[in-house]
């Protein structure tokens, strides 16, 4: 009913999706957006009552998408909720309203129609007799994908550290774990050079501790130097002093509480773009078998890093472009260490930058 929550009968698994530790069904499950719930709902609601007494077709499916934040662990799945309404009669108090809503009725149901809609046709003019059947499915690997996707198709240099925090958080929801920390590093080239990019290396897991810049760029150094002679992953189901003797790289892991901790290089072709790194404060919380739940979204991270090393070559030629006169092939190397070494100080404010 459209002002009442009332369930009947339920699976035990819908039990647990709209409950916390076992207490009363809740329309709204903790963690799901009640505004977004309200705004589904009076969709669904015109839709109907559209389709129903007007014999208008509308744009819109009955299946919605919600976000679900756990309260217990952090973690944010997605569920795809579809409303079957076969079962449910409307009937109107009084006498139908006349009412042409022409071609804007045959689009996709907005706002702004629906707030048209509530003062043109109030609810409660209307009443409905039945019941729905609500079936509730996780879609959390779907929606992650799709949602890098689009991220590669939208990233530009206004919004980078915008998509890599959301990439962080759709890479964490696919993993399901508690407490478990996800980095991606890009890896970029000037001169078919590796150079530091102080904001990735700042957030890096393995780096993101270091002392001074000079340890970090030393660590940064010992990193590439692994990556070049293995592309294989490293998976440490537990993390300790030795390890981090075996692997200098990882001297900071032990001392920052990290007890378990997973390396994914990323390439394309032979091309290394970077690396995925994931780390847990709890021994033998990560595994291969965490490591292949990323596997469906490892080409669109792929793409992902692709987009940001084309992005700061953009960067360097607009510098070269805005700083410089027409080059000479034969020294434009120079310039574009310049360039990059102009945008390295800018973002680390004017400190000195080495390559």
């Amino acid at each position: 009913m459209p002002y009442r929550f009332m369930l009947f009968h339920y699976s035990q698994m819908f039990h647990d999706t709209f409950s916390l530790h076992g207490d009363e069904l809740k329309a709204v499950p903790a963690g799901m957006s009640l505004e977004k719930v309200k705004k589904d709902k009076l969709v669904w609601l015109y839709k109907l009552i559209l389709e129903r007494l007007y014999d208008f077709p509308v744009k819109q499916e009955n299946e919605m998408i919600h976000g679900i934040v756990n309260p217990v662990t952090g973690v944010k799945r997605y569920v795809k909720v579809f409303i079957d309404s076969r079962f449910v009669d409307i009937k109107v108090k009084g006498e139908l309203p006349v009412f042409d809503c022409g071609e804007a009725c045959k689009m996709a149901l907005k706002q702004r129609s629906i707030t048209r809609l509530q003062e043109l046709l109030p609810l409660e003019m209307f009443q409905l007799e039945g019941f729905v059947v609500w079936s509730v499915q996780d879609v959390t690997e779907q929606e992650v994908m799709t949602g890098i996707k689009n991220m590669v198709l939208d990233l530009r240099a206004g919004n980078e550290e915008h998509n890599y925090l959301q990439l962080q958080d759709y890479l964490q929801s696919l993993l399901a774990l508690k407490d478990v920390r996800v980095n991606v590093m890009p890896f970029l080239k000037v001169n078919n050079k590796w150079v530091i990019e102080e904001c990735s290396v700042s957030s890096s897991i393995l780096m993101g501790n270091a002392r001074n810049e000079g340890e970090r760029q030393s660590l940064y150094l010992q990193l590439l130097e692994h990556l070049t002679q293995t592309k294989e992953p490293l998976v440490l189901s537990k993390v300790t002093r030795d390890v981090a003797q075996v692997y200098g790289f990882m001297k900071y892991l032990p001392l920052n509480g990290v007890n378990s901790y997973i390396l994914l290089p990323v390439h394309h072709e032979n091309d290394m773009l970077g690396v995925l790194e994931i780390s847990s404060a709890v021994a033998e919380e990560l595994d291969y078998d965490v490591m292949l739940q990323l596997m469906p979204v490892y080409p669109s991270i792929a793409l992902l890093l692709r987009r940001s090393r084309q992005i700061a070559s953009e960067r360097i030629q607009e510098v070269i472009k805005e700083k410089f006169t027409a080059l000479q092939p034969a020294v434009e190397w120079k310039f574009t260490e310049a360039a990059w070494d102009y945008l390295a100080n800018e973002s680390r404010g004017d400190r000195q930058y080495s390559f």
